[in-house]
């Protein structure tokens, strides 16, 4: 199943013929610019994805910032990892006070290991921002940016949650 569009952002995802109850087994990557975004092929635990898209929906509405709608995307996507996850302690306490965490919506689970994901919204659209860590590297390097309509996202991610959603309902049911 695909919700949303490949050449601007989509998930899609199926269950295995045996989901295993509620762990949902299944496969699942991202769609941006036509690129496939995670591992489709190695399969991963689909209720381990619903329980890790609380915090990307949970900050739907509410990735605005100014500073990083003027900026060029490489530079935007360095900044944020750099504040995020490096240990630059100026830029770390920039990044706590101005809430950066609320524009990464990477689900850390294995078949997206290697891949750091940003969204940003502006005025009148939303900037997604995607990096990779090649295996021969240990730090993540910029790879694309997608221009989407403001909120785009964040229908796709929510119908992509309240389906994961009714399959564990189902398969957690069914189970016992």
């Amino acid at each position: 199943m695909i919700l949303g569009t490949k050449e601007r952002f989509a998930v899609q995802w199926e269950l295995d013929r045996d989901p295993g109850g509620g762990l949902l087994l299944g496969k699942v990557c991202f769609w941006v610019s036509n690129t496939r975004i995670g591992d489709y092929e190695l399969g991963t635990s689909l209720s381990d994805v619903l329980v890790n898209l609380q915090y990307p929906v949970g900050d739907c509405g509410n990735r605005y910032s100014q500073r990083f709608c003027c900026m060029d995307a490489n530079n935007v996507f360095h900044l944020v990892q750099s504040g995020l996850f490096d240990s630059d302690p100026s830029l770390s306490q920039l990044a706590e006070d101005e809430s950066w965490a609320r524009f990464d919506i990477s689900l850390p689970v294995d078949v997206f290991d290697g891949y750091r994901i940003y969204l940003l919204d502006c005025l009148d659209n939303s900037r997604l921002l995607i990096g990779n860590r090649p295996s021969h590297l240990d730090y993540y390097i910029f790879m694309l940016e997608q221009q989407l309509v403001k909120g785009e996202f964040d229908e796709v991610v929510r119908s992509f949650q309240k389906a994961l959603e009714t399959e564990f309902q189902a398969n957690s049911i069914t189970q016992y």
